[in-house]
């Protein structure tokens, strides 16, 4: 069996006018930088592969009309009914960066960090990772109906029958048998591929540890073909459903009343079906409650998978996930609003509402997210990495959650605070006379707090590094300098406040002017020329953000651009992030939140979400 304690990927087809088959992914410097129709029968998805119909389930679609939806290993896809292209999830290969102008598609496809876009007229646009040249389209490809994606491989079929791939080969997923011809639909898993003929039989090649090509000698009559990471899938044209290859989680085992398939997807070692009659079934590894179909879906009409989430359209143009949301920190509780405080951790989140009350979400694996009872009259909250602490009005701080280096340990002389701060695994306080206290782990002298920080108004906290800014408008820096964190420019002048990542600095000046420093090993200390005043500052694991006078919030780094769902959010307040995470809370005026993760595909953008 194996360990899925990491991140594998892999691939697993593409979504030709909403025929949904899944797809998924793969896969130190210092400086100082400034500033419900009828469901469709097998007979109907087999003729809108060969013919290239316009779609055969046309969904009611009142918000984009969203036609077609892909889901990738950690990147997801939708094409509306005009041809756009939305795109959402991981972006730290620029899978999700649509190119601008880019319409007229009619078929999407989701690779381990590359995607494509196929447009009417037959051609290919491809954009994100090409470390094995997996965007590299054939010179003068034209004539296509359908594109597939594996982890880092390229499958086109064309408009007589024969299959074009490019990209990785190490299993010789790439090598097009001699001789395939009449194909009517292609296929990607990890390392493998799958090709349906016209008559109904399979072909597949590439590699084979799991038996994933090894097609069943009697298998005929398929309508849809679908790949994950080592197995493989067959729709018939009865509605049944064939599976072969790895079965370490019971992906290949079809329970035995399945009956009237329309539609199936793989994702990494689950298998998602679609019924007749809208039902969606799906089996296999639940680590992520990827098979947990929510009760409330209905009237589906495409399905899809990614390595450990399930997605699915409805006939309203919907769309709904389910499975990994890395613990559901982007799930805030639906009591929210009047808030006045925010902080994340690497995967859960606390809020502070003007009653004075905390709500937390996300991972409790230490009870970070389990508030103390009696807890009442809190200012402010901080969030480590499995650990929790919050301050009331009366200047006391409580703590809760991981207590591995003491962290959870307040000293008897923390009092009369009026600032807290958590690291990794330590923990700082601000007193009302200026004085800053840290407990916890001191592996890069983190708590040794130097001689000159006093007179202190404002601190943060990196992984294993803390900043403070002094009355005088002077930023101290003390803890770990692997990238030069703590040498702090002299040239900042008057500074109103900090911010520390896991490995870089940032600050903020009076005048509003960002600087920043440390590692830059993901772009993270260049600061874009058209930031302006900035008003807040926050500082992610290699990823920076600022919140402008204008009340937008920009981000540089190992991110490029938000999530959808910011598109058009012009009142931000402040902005909260984790240093190990990539999760964020941004905190408007009106004092509700909107909660953000980059990368997770389940995070579906602002204007097609469903409500689940």
């Amino acid at each position: 069996m194996s360990n899925r304690m990491s991140r594998r990927l892999f691939l697993s087809g593409a979504t030709l006018l909403g025929v949904g088959i899944a797809a998924h992914r793969l896969g130190r410097t210092a400086s100082v930088q400034r500033t419900s129709p009828a469901k469709p029968s097998t007979d109907a998805i087999l003729t809108a592969t060969l013919e290239l119909q316009a779609p055969v389930l046309t969904p009611s679609v009142p918000i984009k009309q969203v036609l077609a939806v892909v889901a990738g290993s950690w990147h997801a896809l939708a094409v509306t009914q005009g041809g756009e292209v939305i795109a959402w999830g991981n972006n730290d290969k620029g899978q999700t960066n649509v190119p601008a102008g880019l319409g007229n598609v009619i078929q999407i496809a989701a690779g381990g960090a590359h995607t494509l876009a196929l447009k009417n007229d037959g051609t290919l646009v491809a954009w994100g990772s090409n470390h094995d040249g997996q965007i590299n389209i054939p010179t003068g490809f034209e004539g296509g109906v359908q594109v597939t994606a594996g982890s880092s491989h390229t499958l086109a079929l064309k408009n007589d029958g024969t299959v074009v791939a490019w990209g990785n080969n190490d299993y010789g997923q790439s090598n097009v048998p001699a001789q395939l011809q009449n194909v009517v639909q292609v296929a990607a898993g990890y390392f493998h591929t799958l090709a349906l003929k016209k008559d109904g039989t399979v072909v597949a090649w590439g590699n084979n540890d799991y038996g994933q090509t090894n097609v069943p000698v009697q298998l005929r009559d398929v309508v849809q073909v679908a790949a994950g990471e080592g197995h493989s899938l067959a729709l018939k044209k009865d509605g049944t459903v064939v599976v072969w290859g790895n079965n370490d989680y019971g992906q290949t085992n079809v329970p035995a009343q399945l009956r009237d398939v329309v539609q199936v997807a793989a994702g990494e070692a689950h298998t998602v079906a679609l019924t007749t009659n809208g039902q969606v079934v799906v089996w296999g590894w639940n680590k992520y409650g990827q098979t947990a179909v929510p009760a409330t879906l209905s009237d589906v009409v495409y399905v899809s998978a990614g390595v450990a989430y399930s997605l699915a359209m409805t006939n309203r143009g919907e769309i709904t996930t389910w499975g990994n949301n890395d613990d559901a920190q982007a799930n805030v509780p639906a009591n929210q609003g009047d808030v006045v405080a925010i902080a994340t951790g690497k995967l859960h989140s606390l809020m502070v509402k003007t009653n004075g009350k905390v709500m937390a979400w996300g991972n409790n694996t230490y009870g970070q997210t389990t508030i103390p009872e009696g807890m009442q009259d809190v200012l402010q909250v901080a969030a480590g990495l499995w650990h929790s602490l919050a301050l009331n009005k009366s200047g006391k701080v409580m703590a809760w959650g991981n207590n591995d280096f003491g962290q959870t340990d307040i000293p008897i002389s923390v009092q009369d605070v009026v600032q807290v701060e958590a690291g990794l695994w330590h923990s700082l306080a601000l007193n009302k006379s200026g004085v800053v206290v840290a407990w916890g782990n001191n592996d890069y002298g983190q708590l040794v707090v130097p001689v000159e920080a006093r007179e202190v108004v404002h601190m943060a906290t990196g992984f294993c590094h803390s900043l403070v800014v002094k009355q005088s408008g002077a930023v101290v820096a003390w803890g770990n300098n692997n990238y030069g964190q703590i040498n702090v420019p002299a040239e900042l002048g008057e500074v109103g406040a900090v911010a520390a990542g896991a490995y870089h600095s940032l600050a903020l000046t009076k005048r509003g002017e960002v600087f920043a420093w440390g590692n830059n090993d993901h772009g993270q200390l260049n600061i874009p020329a058209e930031l302006g005043e900035a008003v807040a500052v926050a500082a992610g694991n290699h990823y920076s953000l600022a919140v402008t006078k204008q009340g937008q919030i920009v981000v540089w780094g190992a991110y490029r651009a938000l999530p959808a769902k910011f598109g058009g959010i012009t009142d931000i307040s402040s902005i909260a992030t984790n240093v190990n995470g990539n999760n964020f809370i941004a905190l408007r005026r009106d004092g509700t939140i909107v909660p953000g993760f980059f990368g997770d595909p389940t995070d579906v953008p602002f204007d097609i979400r469903a409500s689940v």
